[in-house]
């Protein structure tokens, strides 16, 4: 009977403090929300979820590189592209003889040897990155605040007025007194950086790459490769 009555108290210290963070965390968000809608007062809160924030998966610098890396693979991709271009071309020109030909056949030939240098760097620059990616990786985990998903309503203008149902997600500080990073978690971008965080754990989800959109499936498709190879290197 004793440990029941004091659970009681504990209990009641456990969702004072919940409560109190979520408390914080509406009213800074609220407070930063309402400074970049077009029309503040249409602002309605309707959930938030809130939980812990370690490095490195929700650390700013290791996101912001891993973006960098899909922006690498974006890259490469389009290389992929112009050089298959080129290519093309060199073959239709390679065996004509007008001044003409010659000439079409050497801006092919110069678009080709720029896009293969220009992969290279790229690549040179992802087999970079990736193991700095892995280092942090490897360190002990940080505390560094708190990660929010927050769904809301608001007006915006787009030509006339129309209210729009929202869902962000925030990395806030320790102290709550400031949003350290702000993203569209429903967005194709921070998708696909979940998936190479997937990717560079060792795990291989084929399904939800599949489902993403074509080019954003070539580009991580592209990493992959770059990824297993270093993971291969690494074994």
């Amino acid at each position: 009977m004793k440990k029941s009555v004091l659970l009681i108290p504990f209990m009641i210290l456990l969702w004072s403090c919940g409560n109190s963070l979520e408390n914080k965390v509406s009213a800074l968000l609220e407070k930063e929300i309402k400074k970049e809608l077009s029309y503040p007062e249409s602002y309605e809160p309707t959930e938030i979820l809130i939980d812990s924030a370690f490095t490195p998966f929700n650390d700013p610098e290791f996101y912001n590189k891993t973006v960098q890396l899909y922006n690498l693979g974006e890259f490469v991709c389009e290389c992929n592209k112009s050089i298959e271009e080129a290519k093309y071309s060199m073959s239709i020109y390679s065996d004509r003889l007008t001044i003409w030909d010659s000439k079409a056949y050497q801006e092919a030939k110069n678009k080709y040897d720029l896009n293969v240098e220009n992969k290279r760097i790229a690549e040179n620059d992802i087999k970079k990155l990736i193991p700095e990616l892995k280092s942090m990786m490897n360190e002990p985990p940080r505390f560094v605040g708190y990660k929010v998903i927050h769904t809301y309503r608001a007006d915006y203008f787009f030509g006339e007025r129309l209210p729009m149902l929202q869902r962000m997600g925030y990395l806030i500080d320790t102290d709550i007194t400031k949003v350290i990073m702000e993203y569209g978690i429903d967005g194709s971008l921070y998708k696909s950086v979940v998936l190479l965080y997937k990717l560079m754990l060792g795990e291989n989800p084929i399904v939800e790459i599949n489902e993403m959109f074509e080019d954003d499936q070539q580009i991580i498709r592209v990493l992959q490769k770059y990824i297993e190879e270093n993971n291969t290197f690494l074994n």
